[in-house]
């Protein structure tokens, strides 16, 4: 059974349970993922349904479409545990937020709080007790996941526009340069009031609501860039807001399509795949002339539907029925080409997991393109995308999780074949002498 659950040669069926699916402990260690953590949502599902699953920073979080949210503990993605954190897989709280029924964004993970948005309500939420911090009736549907940046708190409007709420109204902002803290002087101002205003501490006035201009309607989440956020809009812009000692700095660049997912970002770099069959780099340079540059730009041989994912220096994007293409992060030089066509759900170790079209989870070599495995999900039907770290989460709608992480580390990608070398120039023959050419003739 174990054969055949591995290389798809089995039944057609696995059954239920864990038994002999990637979230039973001796086929992940097959597989090269070690299982970190089994938890049960505590939701009814036979009068009720998994609606959105959310990996973040040392938590994941469940939504239910009885208005519950559900947070499990997580590993960090970059750092180890902290002293007396709860153990991974510990649920931490489950509460009721809102009514059910009606659109909600799936929950955005900051630092400090969990932020979800239910039908016509914004809830802010203490994310180590689930107690509610702050609650607003917005008056609107949701318009995307609202998040945490810094000590802001960001909403994008379903109309076009991103609100910005302090993460406390109760407290003032912990940094007195934060963004509009103070306005950008206006050309012509005295140079002393001028430092007035940049020194002045925030307002009760600047800890009000405000809304920026999107660029157009904001389609994917918004997301940490810099010191400051970056979104892209429906109309192809990538835009970021910086703060400064008085205000922010805007940075736009077109990306001439709308993105297909969210951009992902690592550090300063943004990637990018669009709707135009474009995969592209934007660095953000912060020293010097601020502002967003290309790294590097490809153009794909198929419209992507997803991605692109990270895995060690390996961007993959996913081309649809046409299969996937990897690139080198750092050049944006093609390393390979898959015609294996599914679902990415994430990038763990030197595997790239999808469900594939026959709804079986597959491995991808990562340094390769080339199939691995090729495994029975049973129940784990619900699809839970993981761009931002090395998990892989699987998850049944009838609310059980389990976290699979990576024992073996990315692969480095596969060196270009180097060019063959020019043959060396055959030496010109040396001039004949003068007495040998008069023999000669």
């Amino acid at each position: 059974m174990l054969a055949g659950a591995l290389t798809g040669g089995g039944r057609a069926d696995c059954g239920g349970g864990l038994s002999g699916t990637p979230a039973d402990e001796f086929v992940a260690e097959r597989i090269g993922l070690v299982r970190e953590w089994v938890a049960q949502i505590p939701f009814d599902s036979a009068r009720g349904a998994l609606e959105h699953v959310v990996v973040g920073d040392g938590l994941v979080v469940a939504q239910t479409d009885d208005g519950r949210v559900h947070a499990f503990a997580a590993a960090a993605f970059n750092a180890a545990a902290r002293p007396g954190a709860a153990a991974i897989g510990t649920l931490l709280w489950s509460r009721q937020f809102g009514a059910a029924g009606g659109p909600t964004a799936p929950a955005g993970i900051g630092p400090r709080l969990v932020t979800v948005a239910r039908d016509l309500e914004l809830f802010a939420i203490d994310r180590a007790t689930g107690a509610t911090r702050w609650q607003q009736r917005t008056g609107r549907p949701p318009g995307g996941s609202v998040v945490e940046i810094g000590d802001w708190v960001y909403e994008p409007l379903s109309g076009g526009g991103i609100r910005r709420l302090t993460f406390d109204p109760l407290q003032p902002t912990a940094d007195p340069s934060a963004p509009v803290a103070a306005q950008r002087p206006k050309p012509g101002a005295k140079k002393g009031a001028a430092k007035a205003k940049a020194d002045a501490k925030p307002t009760a006035e600047s800890l009000r609501p405000r809304t920026f201009d999107s660029a157009g309607r904001v389609e994917r989440p918004v997301q940490a860039l810099g010191k400051g956020l970056a979104w892209t809009t429906a109309n192809g812009v990538l835009v970021t807001l910086q703060p400064t000692e008085t205000d922010s700095d805007r940075f736009e660049f077109g990306l001439n399509s709308p993105a297909v997912e969210a951009p992902l970002i690592r550090g300063s770099a943004v990637f990018a795949a669009t709707t135009a069959a474009d995969l592209a780099r934007i660095d953000f340079i912060e020293a010097g002339t601020r502002g967003l540059r290309t790294g590097w730009h490809v153009v794909l041989d198929a419209v992507p539907d997803a991605g692109p994912f990270l895995g060690g220096d390996t961007l993959v994007v996913s081309l649809g029925e046409s299969g996937m293409a990897a690139f080198s992060a750092e050049t944006g030089t093609p390393l390979w080409r898959s015609p294996v066509a599914g679902r990415v759900l994430a990038v763990a170790g030197d595997r790239i997991w999808i469900i594939d079209r026959t709804g079986r989870l597959a491995g991808i070599d990562l340094a390769s393109g080339e199939r691995r495995e090729r495994l029975c999900l049973a129940g784990f039907s619900f699809p839970v995308v993981n761009a931002n770290s090395d998990r892989l989460i699987l998850a049944s709608p009838a609310g059980l999780l389990v976290s699979l992480a990576p024992r073996r580390p990315a692969a480095a990608p596969a060196a270009p074949r180097p060019a063959p070398r020019p043959a060396p120039p055959q030496p010109a023959e040396p001039p004949a002498a003068e007495g040998e050419a008069a023999a000669e003739t």
